[in-house]
């Protein structure tokens, strides 16, 4: 007889705990995202950064005050894991970044399922909220362009007469 339970979605569940109050504290997250215990997921053209063998994934947990911050286009905090800020950098705008020596950006779906569950989801949250603010750069009320706040998990119209907020879509999967 077979388990007829069905297993979580592998992005979906996560260890992070989101730490929302923490998102709205600008002096926090400016301390948090330098400090060299934090981790960074780069993220670009919706792509992971992946270090190791094709068979063997280990994708990229940047320290902190590592360089390719200057790249970033955004920096979102995704939450905290044990304790430790994980951030997705966002690096769209870069044509082609010098991270080669690291490894290789490729698709989550190519080597998300030989991940563990903890990591996939973190990896997927990345991605996910890096793609949503890719896309949503101009308000959908009145076109003027938005600035990222509150952590990159809202994104306000930039025009005083709109001050329209505008939040993800919270999917299992992007």
């Amino acid at each position: 007889m077979t388990d007829s339970t069905p297993s979580p979605n592998l992005y979906a569940s996560g260890p992070l705990d989101r730490s929302d109050n923490l998102r709205a504290d600008a002096a926090w997250l400016k301390r948090a995202v330098d400090d060299s215990a934090t981790r960074l997921v780069p993220v670009w053209r919706n792509r992971n950064l992946v270090l190791g063998e094709p068979a063997q994934p280990e994708p990229a947990f940047l320290p902190g005050d590592h360089p390719a911050r200057d790249l970033a286009r955004t920096e979102i905090f995704l939450g905290l894991r044990q304790g430790v800020p994980i951030f997705a950098l966002d690096l769209e705008p870069t044509e082609d970044p010098p991270l080669g020596a690291y490894g290789a950006f490729q698709d989550l779906r190519s080597f998300g399922p030989l991940l563990d569950r903890d990591t996939a989801a973190i990896l997927a949250t990345a991605r996910g909220l890096a793609h949503w603010n890719d896309r949503n750069r101009f308000c959908a009320n009145c076109g003027s362009p938005t600035i990222s706040s509150h952590g990159g998990w809202r994104r306000d119209c930039s025009n005083s007469e709109c001050k329209a907020q505008h939040f993800p879509r919270i999917d299992p999967a992007v």
